[in-house]
């Protein structure tokens, strides 16, 4: 990573613009407020892991190396430990939800292993299964791949907590990283 403390700050500050629309998101817990903000706060994870991961693509960058960037260590104290409630909320829609795409049988062997990998006790195989299911929930909407339901709220809603953990740890990570003010 060839990047200098201007582009950072700049990064820092669209990635603030971004914090401020969520903060200001209706809050009447209606389906386009879930949509609104997983979609912006997901804006703020891609600027990062597009700037700071070198992978193979778009998917490498947000499923592998930006779990290389921040360390399995890390990623369990400051992520997985304090959305434990939200994986296990997840985990309890798997009956009624298919993460991975369309409706087809390949898929629901996708779903069937990255549940496997979100209920693992192993820190690695849970970190590489909500980093691959934050990705499979963008590709879902950013494709229309998903109805416009209700039933996708008890899904955003969750996600949308654990990606703000994820955005403010790397945020701070580089403010410490590049000796930026908080």
């Amino acid at each position: 990573m060839n990047l200098n403390k201007y582009e950072i700050e700049k990064l820092i500050d669209f990635c603030g613009r971004w914090k401020e629309k969520i903060a200001q998101e209706n809050l009447n817990n209606n389906l386009a407020y879930y949509y609104d903000k997983f979609i912006s706060a997901y804006i703020i994870f891609n600027a990062i892991y597009s700037k700071v991961c070198n992978g193979s693509g778009d998917r490498d960058n947000a499923t592998n190396k930006i779990i290389n960037y921040i360390g399995i260590e890390l990623i369990s104290q400051n992520i997985l430990c304090p959305s434990e409630n939200e994986i296990k909320g997840i985990l309890h829609l798997f009956n009624d939800y298919q993460f991975c795409g369309k409706p087809i049988p390949k898929k629901n062997r996708d779903d069937q292993h990255l549940k496997e990998k979100l209920e693992s006790d192993n820190e690695i195989f849970k970190t590489q299964g909500l980093f691959w299911l934050i990705y499979e929930v963008r590709c879902n909407l950013f494709h229309g791949e998903k109805e416009y339901e209700d039933t996708q709220k008890n899904i955003l809603g969750r996600l949308c907590t654990i990606l703000e953990r994820i955005n403010n740890f790397l945020i701070e990570k580089l403010q410490r990283q590049y000796n930026i003010e908080q």
